[in-house]
């Protein structure tokens, strides 16, 4: 896993505070980068008013 606050900038932990209807958005997105990702997939999961975004993408160098 690799967890970046920006790209190239690793985090130690993170930690996540998801209503339940973005914790189904980010479910529905890995169920999605599972069956359908390739090395330019990815998703982003917004929160309701937009001001926070998870991107999600393969880790293809993994």
């Amino acid at each position: 896993m690799r967890i970046e606050g920006e790209p190239g900038q690793r985090l130690p932990a993170v930690y996540l505070w998801l209503t339940r209807h973005e914790a189904v958005e980010l479910r529905d997105a890995l169920n999605q980068m599972l069956t359908e990702g390739g090395p330019d997939w990815h998703a982003h999961v917004s929160a309701k008013d937009y001001q926070t975004e998870i991107t999600i993408a393969l880790d293809l160098a993994g």
